[in-house]
């Protein structure tokens, strides 16, 4: 009881000791302390809410949280029952409420950001087979999926459903291993990465049988260690991959969606993880092994001539996930940093800054066009310069296949 009680004291409002930045233009860094409160600990996932906060995991001490964008209050919820154990994602679903995973006590929950009080609203489910579930979304069928690392599976709820619970489905097959992040693109198919066979694949989630309709997409060399998945404007993919530390394009409406791959390869992108596409049109992605905040044109010739990196050390310090929000700023995640008491505030040159959330902008895009033809997939019915886009030669070919 009093190892709840202590974590309950701990996810108060108001973290005391978070620390959240944000850029009004490329470079700059204005950095915003909110009021009396408590501990962020390495917070993960992130996402515009539906009340228009930036919702996160606290992973550190079972704990969700809120950012206020225009006060930058933070708000921090604990469950009183304690089911919350590593809360590792989230996403909001057409209830309302802001799902997420909890990867250490093999659940999914939801909370309601409307309350008067959310912590009070913390519901969590669970079924026979859920096994470290991590990335969550909300697919095409209008239900919320998740990844089962921990089971080689997919599983599936009613968000809608009087009782949620009873409506889990768990989906497997031959081409889901170790499943991680997660992804729902134009195709209405749910995308996700294998880490334990190094592949992507797809399915139906409309399907009767959405097992029947899993594909493989692609595997080694191309996609070593996948991590996480975004939209551009025309609605292809962008994935960030490690070992090759690169970014993949691919156009998922492609009759042959592995054919219209395309590598974006540069000494700038070290070990890269969460990914979005900004406002301004660039794709924006944690730079995690530069600590920095990376930036690519995908519309240039060559898009990994445009690639720029943001930020630094202790402001940019392991960032891990990274969403828009309704302020026209991008939001992201710092996971490395824990978080000393302090009181500073000014550009990037000031004395070392503790953040764990920190928002770059993208209304300036950086001036660092080819001047070249633009770049499109072919399959989005525009000319493609090249699907490796690095000098090197190009990685061996795959191709779709269907699995059994």
């Amino acid at each position: 009881m009093e190892a709840l009680a202590s974590k309950e004291r701990a996810c108060g409002v108001c973290a005391a000791w978070s620390i959240v930045a944000r850029m009004p233009k490329i470079g700059d860094l204005e950095v915003v302390r909110p009021g009396m409160g408590v501990d962020v600990v390495s917070p993960t996932g992130v996402i515009r809410g539906p009340d228009d906060r930036i919702w996160f995991t606290s992973i550190g001490n079972d704990c969700l949280g809120r950012v206020d964008p225009g006060s930058g209050q933070i708000e921090v919820f604990a469950d009183s029952a304690g089911a919350v154990s590593l809360p590792a994602n989230v996403y909001p679903g057409p209830d309302g409420s802001v799902w997420f995973t909890s990867l250490g006590s093999d659940r999914i929950g939801r909370i309601d950001p409307a309350a008067r009080a959310p912590a009070e609203t913390i519901e969590t489910f669970t079924a026979p087979g859920m096994s470290k579930p991590v990335a969550i979304k909300l697919a095409a069928d209008g239900r919320i999926w998740f990844s089962l690392r921990g089971a080689d599976a997919l599983g599936f709820i009613d968000p809608l459903a009087e009782d949620p619970a009873s409506t889990i489905e768990i989906v497997r097959g031959s081409g889901i291993s170790g499943p991680a992040a997660i992804f729902p693109a134009a195709d209405s198919r749910l995308w996700w990465v294998n880490s334990n066979s190094q592949t992507i694949g797809r399915l139906d989630p409309r399907a009767r049988d959405p097992a029947a309709t899993i594909e493989e997409i692609a595997g080694p060399p191309t996609i070593v260690e996948a991590r996480a998945w975004a939209a551009d404007g025309s609605g292809g993919i962008w994935l960030t991959v490690r070992g090759p530390d690169t970014l993949v394009n691919i156009d998922p409406t492609a009759p042959d969606p592995a054919s219209t791959l395309a590598i974006v390869d540069s000494p700038l992108v070290k070990a890269p993880d969460g990914v979005w596409h900004g406002e301004d049109g660039g794709i924006w992605f944690a730079n995690t092994g530069a600590n920095s905040i990376g930036r690519l044109d995908p519309d240039a010739a060559n898009p990994a001539d445009t690639i720029q990196n943001f930020g630094g050390p202790p402001e940019v310090d392991e960032p891990f996930d990274i969403k828009d929000g309704p302020d026209g700023w991008l939001w992201f995640t710092n996971k490395g940093r824990q978080l000393p008491r302090t009181n500073l505030r000014g550009p990037p040159q000031a004395p070392p800054v503790p953040s764990h959330m920190i928002g770059a902008s993208p209304k300036a895009p950086p001036d660092s066009r080819s001047g070249r033809a633009p770049f499109v997939s072919q399959a989005r019915g525009r000319a493609a310069a090249s699907p490796y886009w690095s000098g090197r030669d190009p990685p061996d070919a795959h191709h779709t296949r269907r699995s059994s």
